[in-house]
């Protein structure tokens, strides 16, 4: 799984990867955004976004759907700067206590299942089975991808109040 956080669509070479762009308000349109920067709408897949793996996000996914019930891996969503930072406090202190916990308590302290339940119905426990592999063999790759992710989103909202996070 490849936990890089790319911020040029042009560097990514994947074909299943989510977007996070930081937006001036919540006015998010089909494949638009409303940049901080731009005061208009602007494609997705611009340099200075965020493109992370579809997979490594997953990893990302229980903690936001826990805090943002409005949550969906394939659709858009607008998160605020009061929840997200919450989400990005949780991914912080998760990543500062894997160290200590086991696959099975990391699973539940990312909301896993709940994040693979809303994903695929049914399929929510195969799906945590693999990654319970995934975080026995990549603890350490995973705790730095929250911590940075948790670095980009807190950067993010230091210059606006909303972040636009969409699959593609």
């Amino acid at each position: 799984m490849n936990y890089r956080i790319y911020e040029s669509r042009a560097e990514f070479k994947g074909t299943n990867y989510m977007e996070i762009v930081r937006v001036a308000r919540p006015d998010v349109r089909s494949g638009e955004a409303i940049p901080e920067s731009e005061g208009e709408a602007r494609e997705l897949g611009q340099d200075g976004f965020l493109f992370i793996e579809e997979e490594a996000f997953f990893l990302a996914d229980g903690i936001i759907a826990k805090h943002f019930e409005k949550y969906g891996h394939f659709g858009p969503n607008e998160i605020p700067k009061d929840i997200g930072q919450k989400i990005t406090a949780e991914w912080e202190h998760v990543a500062a206590l894997m160290g200590q916990m086991t696959s099975e308590e990391i699973c539940a302290a990312l909301n896993l299942n709940g994040a693979f339940a809303g994903i695929w119905p049914g399929q929510a426990e195969a799906m945590r089975a693999d990654f319970v592999s995934e975080i026995d063999n990549h603890r350490t790759d995973i705790a730095r991808f929250l911590l940075s992710l948790a670095r980009a989103f807190n950067a993010f909202y230091r210059e606006g109040d909303w972040i636009y996070i969409e699959g593609v």
